[in-house]
């Protein structure tokens, strides 16, 4: 959960920029309730990511939550949900 100056639509499309560069794939933007999703999905890292945006005055609340497969060899060695939440950040 962390902060980024500007209205909501500039953090959308940032976030949805970030996603693409981070190859997620599946990107789906819910205007609704403000939400982006996106698949993930390496050798070692399959899973997704929900980010959840808020508009507090002059900011947009950013609440990132990813959720993967954690059944395989790879994630005995290091969590895959840092590795997708870090990929999406990386790309920010």
């Amino acid at each position: 959960n962390f902060q980024l100056n500007g209205d909501l639509a500039e953090v959308i499309q940032k976030c949805q920029d970030a996603l693409e560069k981070g190859e997620f794939t599946k990107i789906n933007l819910n205007e609704t309730i403000n939400q982006v999703t996106a698949n993930y999905k390496k050798l070692s890292v399959w899973g997704e990511i929900k980010i959840t945006l808020t508009n507090i005055n002059e900011k947009t609340n950013v609440n990132a939550v990813s959720t993967a497969n954690s059944d395989n060899l790879f994630a005995l060695f290091s969590s895959p949900n840092d590795k997708i939440l870090n990929q999406f950040k990386k790309n920010l």
